[in-house]
């Protein structure tokens, strides 16, 4: 582990613990949902718990029951910020952005993990990569509530990563997904348009869908 490439395609599923239901039940479902469409050889899956609110007693209880019933989707679990509850409950990385520790602390903390970083600019976003993240978003792409003025698709094309995966965040659906790996994103990571949908299965599947024809 601790390294991802740029192929295949990545999906980012970021959820609350809320989003993700008793014991992971619901975000395992959308996971088992986009591999209907996509084994792990056509599609990365990673998911970010992402819960701000949670204490670290709690996160750690979610992030053991969310990768135990990940783990059949071949989906990776990561942690938001907090490097030291994806240590306590065996989680795969951690999710980093300004304000949380640096990612050289971060990869002394996991060496073998992965680390994600969250940039707002194609600069924060190669500076990242050249740090050693394992993989960058980028946000917000297309508008998204709360998030301010959107970057735009061409922000994708001048952020130089090298080889380290980049993924449009914000305001993405399947047209957004298509749009995006042809600006040079490896993936999405996608929020609302999964966990806000009347149908989150189906909607996980037209992401996969998406990610998976455009590399076609």
């Amino acid at each position: 582990m601790g390294s991802l490439a740029k192929n295949p395609p990545i999906l980012y599923l970021i959820a609350t613990i809320d989003q993700g239901g008793e014991n992971g039940a619901r975000v395992a479902e959308i996971c088992a949902a986009a591999r209907e469409i996509a084994p792990a050889a056509q599609l990365t899956i990673l998911v970010q718990l992402r819960d701000k609110n949670a204490s670290a007693a709690q996160l750690t209880k979610a992030a053991s029951a969310w990768i135990k019933a990940l783990m059949a989707h071949k989906a990776f679990v990561l942690i938001n910020e907090r490097a030291d509850v994806a240590i306590c409950a065996g989680a795969p990385g951690v999710h980093l952005g300004a304000g949380s520790i640096p990612v050289p602390e971060a990869r002394r903390m996991l060496p073998e993990g992965f680390v994600g970083w969250s940039a707002h600019s194609p600069e924060e976003a190669a500076r990242a990569a050249a740090e050693g993240a394992d993989f960058v978003t980028l946000s917000p792409i297309w508008a998204s509530p709360g998030k301010g003025e959107p970057l735009g698709v061409q922000a994708l094309s001048s952020a130089d990563c090298g080889s380290v995966p980049m993924l449009a965040l914000g305001g993405i659906g399947p047209e957004e997904a298509c749009a995006a790996l042809r600006a040079g994103a490896s993936g999405v990571a996608v929020i609302r348009s999964v966990f806000h949908a009347p149908d989150p299965s189906g909607a996980a599947r037209d992401m996969a869908r998406a990610l998976t024809q455009a590399e076609e």
